[in-house]
């Protein structure tokens, strides 16, 4: 009897201790994200007709229209055959900035359109570039 009311006891102690612990993470409030405007000089690049085996690049330069840092985080490629290269990911307000898209189309044939989709710190978190070509075949 005795080990049964411990074992109620140090139940209970543990319950109280991680409804606690939930209380303090619920009352934490998050720093609100400063919304930043990234806007790129254009936003779809044709790369025109290509030979299969072929590796091009084009580089799309951007900035930050806003008075906030642009921070940028991820980049979604969406397939293997797109290699992204940026110059920083921090752009003060009104800088502007460069990212090289590389194309290589191994293993790609007729017409593409592939989508880049970049995270950061902008309205809807999100902004797309697109690159297209005809590779033959």
């Amino acid at each position: 009897m005795h080990k049964l009311i411990i074992a109620i006891f140090f139940s209970c102690a543990l319950m109280m201790s991680c409804t606690q612990g939930s209380k303090e993470k619920k009352s934490k409030k998050k720093a609100p994200v400063e919304i930043a405007e990234l806007k790129f000089a254009e936003t779809v690049h044709d790369f025109g007709t290509l030979k299969k085996r072929e590796t091009i690049s084009y580089t799309f330069t951007f900035e930050n229209t806003s008075d906030k840092t642009l921070y940028i985080g991820d980049i979604d490629e969406g397939c293997g055959c797109l290699e992204i290269q940026i110059d920083k990911k921090e752009i003060l307000p009104h800088s502007k900035g460069k990212m090289e898209v590389i194309l290589n189309t191994a293993g790609e044939r007729g017409n593409i359109y592939k989508v880049v989709t970049i995270f950061a710190n902008v309205p809807r978190k999100q902004r797309n570039i697109v690159v297209t070509a005809h590779v033959e075949y």
